[in-house]
């Protein structure tokens, strides 16, 4: 694995930043979401770096998180499968999801999209309360927008990994995304 790894990465790029994540078998089913319980490294650079990140995504199939998750949803250990995806990074002010469909009613004219300040892993590891947007799809006209409660954003260190940001109030209770946005 490590062979092949580092010659993707060199031919890709070796001065770029990655993120290295998990995608597993059984991760967006009816009954059960597995999205997020392995682990994700962010902002990784270099080689040594890199195998790490990769081993660790690996592994975090077995952390305590993973394996309760699967017990209690009736999911046997050995019938889950993971890949680790590489990823070049970017560095956004914001990040989100887009349903293109509401999730909630399932009205497939109305997109949602739920954003944060900083890169997309508070928001997808629910650590904040995300903006809210609504939007219709043929018009794409703002239906409705709730402001969340962002206390934190995650951002990138320039010599690679991540750190924890606290949000000042205005901040915290502003718009990730304005109108055109």
């Amino acid at each position: 694995v490590s062979d092949g790894a580092i010659a993707a990465w060199r031919e890709i790029g070796d001065g770029h930043a990655y993120a290295v994540r998990s995608s597993a078998t059984a991760e967006d089913l009816p009954g059960a979401s597995f999205a997020g319980q392995q682990d994700t490294y962010l902002n990784v650079r270099g080689e040594s770096a890199l195998l790490d990140a990769i081993r660790r995504c690996f592994a975090s199939l077995f952390t305590d998180r993973a394996i309760l998750y699967r017990q209690k949803n009736g999911f046997g250990h050995r019938g889950i499968a993971l890949s680790v995806v590489i990823q070049r990074m970017v560095f956004p002010d914001a990040a989100g999801i887009l349903f293109t469909a509401d999730p909630v009613s399932g009205h497939r004219g109305t997109m949602t999209i739920d954003a944060g300040f900083g890169l997309g892993e508070a928001l997808v590891s629910g650590l904040l309360t995300a903006d809210l947007y609504r939007i219709d799809k043929s018009s794409g006209a703002v239906k409705e927008v709730r402001v969340g409660d962002k206390a934190i954003a995650i951002r990138p260190l320039p010599t690679g990994g991540t750190v924890t940001e606290s949000l000042s109030d205005a901040q915290r209770h502003a718009r990730v995304l304005d109108d055109a946005a």
